[in-house]
């Protein structure tokens, strides 16, 4: 009959051709384990910011070995000293390991994963008993992105007469406290703008990568800083977390000056 997971014992005894019968055999104990244990599950340790499945270059950074991310292969409770964690790394051969008590305490083994730009990596793992019944294969991947995005301020345009009207002010003064800000990025991208690291609104590029920052989109209006400049920063962050950044100086007056009169003296009085 078909045997149930669990504990058998057998004896047996022989007859021969003229009908005697044996006495019954020793005791023999069967175990069968058909049971196959739990499935691991797989993570990548540097995936944390944010851990969306993406490797930017900070991720991939956060150690010395930027060649490789790294891989954990989690040990199932029901897994035991002498079981096997059976993986394959990018679709390459099948590699054995054995859980050993450090194994069990950690809760995973960790392995290394080679990573390329613009390229995803792939891990499967199973685990394997010692009666050799295997859980049912996983798969985890990561997609590895270090380029980071374009961003560039082209110009700062003076949008109030009396200074350099609807000329570029970038780097120099204004008398304008919402200047038009110009720039080119990746299609589509969202440009954050900061002045002095506070941050002064947002805006998209379009789908040739230029935007424009307009007086409409400031939150408030940037603050006289006679002496001093205002340093405006376009910050961009891609689908994988990469960041780039741009800045341009300014200095800002507003204030109206009071006329300068003079009298020439007349000789004659």
């Amino acid at each position: 009959p078909e045997l149930g997971d669990g504990e058998y014992k057998y004896t047996t005894r022989a007859q021969d051709k003229a009908g005697n019968i044996s006495d019954f055999s020793e005791v023999v104990v069967v175990n069968a384990d058909l049971i196959a244990p739990s499935e691991p599950t797989i993570t990548f340790v540097e995936d944390t910011n944010p851990k969306d499945g993406k490797l930017n270059k900070a991720e991939n950074g956060s150690d010395s070995d930027n060649a490789n991310t790294t891989a954990k292969i989690s040990v199932p409770t029901d897994a035991v000293v002498g079981d096997v964690i059976k993986y394959t790394v990018n679709g390459g051969t099948e590699q054995s390991h054995t859980i050993t008590n450090a194994d069990k305490t950690a809760g995973h083994v960790e392995i290394k994963v080679p990573v390329v730009d613009g390229q995803t990596s792939t891990v499967t793992a199973k685990i394997v008993d010692q009666a050799g019944n295997a859980s049912k294969e996983v798969s985890g991947s990561i997609d590895s992105d270090f380029t980071a995005p374009n961003v560039k301020i082209t110009g700062i345009i003076d949008n109030v007469e009396g200074g350099v009207y609807k000329g570029n002010v970038a780097g120099t003064n204004t008398n304008d406290n919402k200047p038009t800000i110009k720039g080119t990025a990746d299609a589509n991208q969202e440009v954050v703008l900061y002045d002095n690291n506070k941050e002064m609104g947002r805006v998209t590029a379009d789908k040739d990568g230029n935007w424009e920052f307009k007086s409409s989109d400031y939150k408030e209006p940037l603050a006289d800083l006679v002496g001093r400049v205002h340093v405006i920063k376009a910050v961009v962050t891609d689908a994988a977390g990469n960041t780039s950044e741009a800045t341009s100086a300014l200095e800002v007056d507003t204030t109206i000056g009071a006329p300068k009169v003079s009298i020439k003296e007349d000789a004659d009085h």
